[in-house]
């Protein structure tokens, strides 16, 4: 069955950190419960200092639009929803899931989310040009032994072309990998990385302030 990615990166409206704690330990839960009882899987992570435009980020994976829609409504139905405002929105179609290390078993601490729109130049490519490219990228990828890599086309579904997805508890095999690729395809996409810090749903929305 087909499986769908959503990244969605939210901001914090700052009346939100003058909620007393206990108001936002019961928001917290309610938010846990809904995502939790929800028809989807879902992961979240803190880019609270990273980045200007984004303090948290909500994957969630779902083998429906649909059901991404209703989570993320039931989600804006909740005290701590009437508080966020989505930034960016990435979604895109799993064509491959990978695990490049059968050793790998838990959480990864650090995903970054790698976007990538084709240039002219791309579709200007022979076929076989185009293959290469993507042999050397993935052989570049398969390097990287501790890392979880996940393959998925956004064409139609947002701005982007595509939108590969790295897991690693190595936050320099992370920044390597994106410099090695961005070498390799420079002259023919546009793109884009933003990298976050795996953190459990209710500890992060109490670190928020």
């Amino acid at each position: 069955m087909k499986k769908y990615h959503s990244f969605s990166f939210f901001k914090v409206d700052p009346k939100w950190r003058w909620m007393s704690d206990l108001a936002k330990e019961e928001s917290a839960k309610e938010v846990k419960n809904i995502l939790t009882n929800s028809n989807i899987i879902y992961n979240t992570y803190s880019t609270l200092g990273l980045h200007a435009d984004a303090e948290f980020l909500l994957h969630i994976i779902t083998n429906s639009l649909e059901n991404m829609q209703t989570s993320i409504s039931k989600l804006y139905f909740t005290v701590f929803g009437k508080y966020i405002l989505p930034t960016t929105i990435h979604t895109s179609t799993i064509i491959n899931e990978q695990q490049h290390s059968k050793n790998i078993t838990e959480q990864q601490k650090y995903i970054t989310v790698y976007t990538l729109i084709k240039k002219t130049k791309w579709y200007k490519l022979e076929k076989v040009k185009k293959n290469e490219i993507r042999k050397i990228c993935l052989e570049t990828i398969k390097k990287y032994n501790n890392l979880i890599f996940d393959y998925s086309i956004s064409t139609g579904l947002s701005k982007y072309d595509i939108i590969l997805i790295f897991k690693s508890n190595n936050i320099l095999e992370l920044q390597s990998i994106i410099n090695k690729l961005n070498y390799n395809i420079i002259d023919y996409m546009d793109m884009n990385s933003t990298t976050a810090i795996k953190e459990e749903i209710q500890k992060l929305i109490m670190n928020l302030g």
